[in-house]
């Protein structure tokens, strides 16, 4: 069986690359404005989408795919709510006048809260939001 990443190559362009050269773990740090931006968005995206339905419609024409994440805002927000504060570390850990010593408590508190196993998932909700 193939790697996942040479499958989605030959998905998106056949005869595309089909070997990952070299893997970042941190990379999907970029991966949380991502997320925020399609937050801040979801109404415009659904209006649009749906406009773009409504108006294939008028003009008796197929109607073009709706909305492909529209049942996925929950768990983007939850996404969400992880990356953000991962990605305030690593922002606080890279600014050129860092305290060693804010970092760790930041990452003791991270852990403390948000990477904390233990509670009940309902139990750390408020944290994502109000963070």
């Amino acid at each position: 069986m193939e790697s996942l990443f040479s499958e989605l190559c030959e998905m998106a362009n056949a005869g595309a690359t089909i070997q990952l050269i070299e893997h970042k773990e941190h990379r999907f740090l970029g991966f949380a404005k991502v997320v925020r931006c399609l937050l801040e968005k979801w109404d415009q995206l659904e209006d649009w989408f749906q406009e773009r339905i409504d108006k294939a419609i008028r003009e008796r024409k197929s109607a073009p795919e709706p909305f492909p994440i529209a049942d996925d805002k929950m768990n983007l927000l939850l996404l969400y709510g992880l990356l953000n504060p991962i990605m305030a570390l690593n922002m606080m850990s890279q600014k050129e006048d860092t305290n060693q010593v804010d970092v760790l408590l930041s990452v003791f508190r991270l852990r403390k809260t948000v990477l904390d196993e233990t509670p009940p998932v309902k139990d750390k909700m408020h944290f994502f939001f109000f963070y």
